[in-house]
């Protein structure tokens, strides 16, 4: 209900299942709503009359439209993730996103080189507790 001294917004509405609004029917950037649906539409500048919302939607949402494809967050992790094998270690790559970092050889140690994460041949440090005693006391 609207307030007291105000117009309310009424948008071209339908209350029949399946409708879809044509591009005659709307003017450029007004909504239109079928509420038995719940569903948002508007029309474009190129007289194109768009699905913007809907609330009905119990399925997945695409990748390539801002979802991730999937159903449950461990999947939908999987789906956006860069790692692809046991071992790999997502780091940032210094453009605002992520990347992927393979596991490194037996005997290399994660450092850092040139300002990101790198796997590096250990040197002298060959067990877990000099590794621990390492980075204690700097040796």
């Amino acid at each position: 209900m609207a307030q007291a001294g105000y117009t309310p917004i009424q948008l071209y509405y339908s209350t029949t299942a399946a409708a879809v609004p044509t591009n005659t029917n709307l003017a450029s950037g007004e909504l239109a709503i079928n509420v038995a649906d719940g569903k948002l539409y508007y029309k474009n500048t190129s007289n194109v009359v768009t699905l913007l919302a809907d609330t009905a939607n119990s399925g997945t949402i695409a990748i390539s439209k801002g979802g991730t494809g999937q159903t449950t967050a461990s999947a939908a992790f999987n789906a956006l993730s860069p790692i692809t094998t046991t071992g790999d270690l997502i780091v940032g790559n210094g453009t605002n996103s992520a990347t992927r970092l393979g596991i490194g050889s037996t005997g290399q140690v994660l450092t850092v080189s040139g300002g990101t994460a790198a796997w590096t041949t250990s040197s002298g440090v060959t067990t877990g507790k000099s590794i621990a005693m390492a980075m204690i006391f700097g040796f």
